[in-house]
């Protein structure tokens, strides 16, 4: 990753990194993206767009946050 953001950098260019540090960890040593959102920051997706109805959002929602069983009641 820093190969490649420092050729990003000598091009000037922008570099967006898409991910979620709560799924899952990295196998070797170190935390990468986890390390970038704790030192520079993030931004978060909040909303949901994909599910049309209210409650499919609500179980987006909910598996997104890890209370799976209460996701998959709303399903049921």
């Amino acid at each position: 990753l820093a190969r490649v953001l420092d050729i990003a950098e000598l091009a000037q260019a922008k570099v967006v990194l898409v991910g979620d540090a709560m799924q899952l960890q990295p196998i070797q040593a170190g935390a990468a993206f986890r390390a970038i959102t704790e030192r520079i920051g993030f931004a978060e997706l909040a909303g949901v767009r994909r599910q049309h109805q209210q409650w499919a959002r609500e179980a987006s929602r909910l598996f997104a946050r890890g209370e799976v069983e209460q996701g998959l009641d709303v399903y049921a």
